[in-house]
């Protein structure tokens, strides 16, 4: 009796496991990642909306138009520091966005805060 008990509960343990490796199904958006190619931070953070968006794709920070972002319904603004002296930010150049700039953007650290600055946002180092 007790035998039978412990097959029931491990092949009832078994078979939820199996339902729950079923993936989640991707967010339906296409995200434009603004970032520095080449970059292992660009690299993984890419692979990883890659696994949960429908649509990924890359840019250069530096280099982002407005007009890159056709296609695509968020883009995200983040790009490493990398210091070469230490009293620099070592961000790189901001990308040059237009006054009416209004895609829906998500700003990662300091280079994304630089991104928009120029469109005067309510963002502040305190």
């Amino acid at each position: 009796m007790r035998i039978r008990f412990l097959l029931v509960a491990l092949g009832a343990v078994w078979c939820a496991g199996v339902q729950a490796a079923d993936p989640p199904a991707k967010i339906n958006l296409r995200v434009l990642y603004a970032g520095r190619p080449g970059d292992a931070r660009t690299a993984e953070f890419v692979a990883f909306l890659g696994q949960h968006f429908t649509k990924v794709g890359e840019v250069s920070y530096s280099d982002f138009e407005p007009k890159t972002a056709d296609g695509y319904d968020v883009v995200i603004f983040d790009a490493a520091s990398k210091r070469t002296t230490p009293n620099s930010l070592g961000l790189p150049k901001r990308p040059k966005l237009p006054p009416d700039y209004d895609r829906a953007s998500v700003l990662i650290g300091g280079a994304g805060v630089m991104a928009v600055m120029p469109l005067q946002p309510k963002l502040d180092w305190l």
